[in-house]
C-alpha cells in the first residue's frame, strides 16, 4: 500500500509469481479457500504480470487472502498470504518533536557578573 499524505492508498495487491502459462486462479478472503465466496469470480486465467488484483483497501487489522491456483488436470494448490495494514505518517513515540533548553551553563566572556 502506498500514501497520500497521512492517507493510506486502495492500492493493496495479490501478485503470483513462478507459474507457468495455463493455469488459473480464484482468491478469497480469510485463512482457507471458501470457492463459494471467491472475490475473483470463476477460476480465471493468471495474468502474464502476475497481478490477481490491485486494489485493496488497507485494513485496519492484519488481513488473510487465499489463494486457489488451479492446474489444467483441474489439481489446485491454496496459498495463504497476509495483508497487513499501513501506517501513513509518523507514529507520534517517533515525530513529536522535543525541545531542550538549557538552564544552566558556565559563566562566558561579556556575561554580566553576579555580585
Amino acid at each position: 500500500m502506498s500514501c497520500v499524505g497521512n492517507q493510506p492508498q486502495a492500492n493493496g495487491k495479490l501478485v503470483l509469481s513462478g507459474f507457468g502459462s495455463g493455469l488459473t486462479y480464484q482468491y478469497s478472503l480469510g485463512a482457507s479457500f471458501n470457492e463459494s465466496a471467491s472475490l475473483s469470480g470463476a477460476p480465471q486465467p493468471i495474468p502474464a504480470d502476475g497481478v490477481l488484483v490491485s486494489n485493496l483497501v488497507n485494513p485496519s487489522t492484519a488481513q488473510s487472502y487465499t489463494v486457489r491456483v488451479y492446474a489444467r488436470s483441474g489439481c489446485y494448490r491454496d496459498v495463504t498470504v497476509l495483508l497487513l495494514p499501513t501506517v501513513c505518517g509518523c507514529p507520534a513515540e517517533v515525530c513529536v518533536p522535543y525541545v531542550i533548553t538549557q538552564t544552566k551553563r558556565p559563566l562566558r566572556i561579556g556575561d554580566p557578573r553576579i555580585k
